[in-house]
């Protein structure tokens, strides 16, 4: 089976997920807003400029998080509101790098426009607690990092986890949540977005809890069970307009 709406792992989960954006446009009022170019979206991507606007969008988060009574904590409001935190405070990757800045920027209303469902992954995983991604020499790519710089955008390797809800999203955010040595490390200070069907990405899913349970003997797993993951870069390319953090590659040559 390659289509996972219908897998006997996630079909219900899914359908959950997707029962709230069906909340949502039923109760339009008090879950979604008017973009400026007129797309109406979940209120989690506005950015609240009044006490009034600030107290609605907590509101919004309250009645989905009670569509599943908090067993859902990955619901599509969790990770749009990390983008739009991050975008009230746009200044700051502007000082770091305004091209990625403005990445950020366009990607943010990018998936606000089309009111995208996002997971994420922000941790190394584990290997050597006492070493840092660099320090694994047997193994450079035990963690994501970056393997080659293009014209178009960068190639990358390696693993993040945990990916939430992964099963569930259309497209994963990538930071790093793990402390990292300066130079050393700097191919695995990354943050960047794909969808999550791009050429590359593999998503190693934990066992389903979802899968052989009954809506009678396990109410909770038949329902709300949104699923852990390791998510496995192979080779994928990442192009620029999607490039959020990066520290440019010094390619050795002899």
């Amino acid at each position: 089976m390659t289509n996972h709406v219908d897998h006997p792992a996630f079909r219900n989960v899914i359908r959950t997920a997707a029962s709230l954006y069906d909340y949502q446009a039923e109760h339009a009022d008090q879950m979604r807003f008017e973009t400026p170019g007129g797309k109406n979206v979940g209120l989690y991507w506005e950015l609240p400029d009044t006490r009034e606007k600030l107290i609605a969008r907590g509101n919004a988060a309250y009645a989905l998080a009670t569509r599943s009574g908090g067993w859902l904590g990955r619901s599509p409001d969790h990770v749009a509101s990390v983008m739009t935190g991050m975008i009230t405070h746009l200044e700051v990757f502007e000082e770091y790098s305004r091209d990625r800045a403005e990445a950020l920027k366009n990607y943010y209303l990018y998936a606000r426009d089309k009111d995208l469902y996002l997971a994420f992954t922000l941790v190394n995983p584990q290997g050597d607690r006492s070493k840092t991604p660099s320090e694994h020499t047997k193994n450079l790519f035990h963690s994501l990092g970056v393997l080659e710089e293009k014209p178009q955008g960068i190639i990358v390797r390696g693993t993040k986890m945990l990916g939430t809800a992964a099963i569930l999203a259309e497209e994963v955010f990538v930071s790093v949540f793990n402390p990292l040595k300066e130079s050393a490390d700097n191919k695995y200070a990354l943050s960047f977005a794909l969808p999550l069907n791009t050429k590359g990405i593999k998503i190693l899913s934990r066992k389903s809890y979802e899968i052989g349970s009954n809506k009678f003997d396990s109410p909770l797993a038949h329902q709300f069970d949104e699923n852990d993951a390791v998510i496995y870069f192979d080779d994928v390319l990442v192009p620029w307009e999607r490039v959020f953090v990066y520290i440019p590659v010094i390619i050795e040559t002899a």
